[in-house]
């Protein structure tokens, strides 16, 4: 797992509205992640969430709320 991953996973969900719209459909995070491991990207949530975060090498991705709303959970 790294963060090579969780980058490509990232550039698929903005490049790829078909692919975006799958995933985003999915209410739990944790499935989420399920979805993105299935379809090839091995990264984990804390990867997805670091990169964020770091914001590298992505232009413009604190304020995609796209990638953002992949990480978000619900509070309970």
């Amino acid at each position: 797992m790294s963060l090579d991953q969780a980058k490509a996973a990232i550039n698929k969900l903005k490049t790829d509205s078909s692919f975006r719209d799958e995933i985003m459909s999915i209410v739990e995070v944790n499935k989420r992640i399920e979805r993105l491991n299935k379809a090839g990207f091995q990264c984990t949530f804390e990867e997805l969430d670091q990169l964020i975060a770091l914001d590298l090498d992505v232009a413009d991705l604190k304020c995609n709320k796209v990638v953002a709303s992949l990480c978000q959970t619900v509070k309970k």
